[in-house]
């Protein structure tokens, strides 16, 4: 069986691998530029990518806001894009994997390998671009095997009073979004850094530093600088507790005027502080344990011609990691990740990842990320994306079970 899946695996990848992908997504199909414009390799962004998303998906060299140009005009109020080119699809499928020491086999415990075949990741739609001049929409449906769900969703309003320096969003948001590295439209898209995630386990208002959250935030961006500041309830938006967050953001890049061979490289430094509110307790007692919450972030991203380089240190701490009715225990943590790829001939995208993270007090600490992932993606056509991934486990830590991951990965966006 697993001889004929592997010979049909095959002769699917020999297909897709000589095919065209005919379909692109609709920045493309409403302004007529290629992908790689703003996508050096998919979903990785290019600088002028990300001046793009910023400007409320309207060109950023451009006099004034364009976000009426590509709509059908009705009268001098209404203008209503194509919903063709506000419309996109992603799908992300990893056909073969495998996974070490991921199966307890017998009395004895004895732990074997387990391979996945044809696994349908997930498959996202999403609605997005400028409802009119400079005011946008972004939201992103994602349906996997056990769930759909919105995932991001927001709408901004651009360039007030005609300055960049003041633009608002609200929804559902990444708090370090406009980070020099973060693990949104990353280097690798199917494996994060594990920095990024850690959260306090238990918590009402506990928020990783980068999946989306529901907030209202503010940000500006003049000359070589881009700076922000949001505020969050926490996991969700009706949240009546008492808990909330507040963090902010500077970024100095090397910009278009600056210019030079590193252009678009940046730096960034960003910081929170929270509260976090038992959710365990639900009777009059319920707001009894209310602890404090610190993250920062130190990040840099180096891009010099084809090479792209993100890397954060991130660390931070917890008053009371479990927040029981106990003694306050203490936690905090230091996470050390890195992505780097290099874009060959415009098709083959070696590249390389790095995650460390440590973690003190309450928080355990056997099975603390030490990875090193090599990967090779080649890019069929501008939106068909096929990769391999090796994910290979170094903490050697008492009590903590090595487990390295192979995988195939195949992206497609239209």
């Amino acid at each position: 069986m697993l001889k004929r899946n592997l010979l049909l695996l095959g002769a699917v990848l020999m297909v897709l691998g000589t095919t065209s992908a005919h379909a692109t997504s609709q920045w493309t199909r409403k302004t007529g530029l290629a992908c790689n414009v703003c996508h050096s390799v998919f979903p990785r962004l290019t600088y002028y990518g990300e001046q793009y998303q910023r400007n409320g998906y309207q060109d950023p060299t451009a006099k004034e806001g364009d976000g009426d140009t590509f709509h059908q005009k009705y009268n001098d109020e209404l203008t209503v894009p194509k919903l063709q080119d506000m419309f996109g699809v992603r799908l992300n499928l990893t056909p073969v994997s495998y996974k070490t020491n991921a199966i307890t086999k017998g009395a004895d415990a004895e732990k074997a390998g387990q391979w996945t075949l044809g696994n349908q990741d997930w498959i996202q739609f999403f609605v997005a671009g400028p409802i009119f001049k400079d005011v946008s929409f972004f939201a992103e449906m994602e349906h996997t095997k056990s769930s759909f769900k919105f995932s991001w969703a927001h709408i901004s309003l651009h360039n007030i009073l005609g300055s960049s320096t003041a633009n608002i969003r609200a929804g559902y948001l990444s708090a370090v979004e406009w980070s020099s590295h973060t693990n949104r439209l990353p280097i690798f898209p199917v494996l994060k850094n594990k920095a990024f995630e850690v959260k306090n386990p238990t918590a009402d208002n506990t928020q990783d530093i980068n999946s989306p959250r529901p907030s209202v935030d503010y940000y500006g961006y003049t000359g070589p600088f881009i700076w922000w500041a949001g505020v969050s309830p926490g996991s969700a938006a009706t949240d009546t507790d008492t808990g909330v967050s507040y963090w902010g953001g500077l970024r100095a890049d090397i910009n278009d005027k600056i210019g030079g061979a590193f252009e678009g490289s940046s730096v960034t430094f960003w910081a929170e502080h929270g509260t976090e509110v038992d959710n365990v307790n639900t009777g009059a007692t319920k707001y009894y344990n209310t602890s404090a919450r610190n993250r920062y972030q130190a990040a840099t991203n180096i891009r010099y011609s084809g090479l792209d380089f993100q890397g954060s240190y991130i660390w931070g701490n917890d008053a009371d990691w479990d927040l029981t009715d106990g003694d306050a225990d203490n936690a905090s943590f230091w996470g050390v990740g890195v992505q780097a790829a290099w874009l060959m001939a415009g098709k083959w995208y070696p590249a390389i990842a790095f995650d460390r993270v440590v973690n003190k007090g309450a928080a355990s600490s056997v099975n603390d990320p030490l990875l090193v992932t090599p990967a090779l993606s080649y890019l069929v056509r501008e939106n068909l994306r096929m990769g391999v991934y090796a994910t290979l486990d170094l903490n050697d830590k008492e009590g903590h079970t090595k487990q390295n991951l192979y995988l195939y990965n195949i992206r497609v966006m239209f």
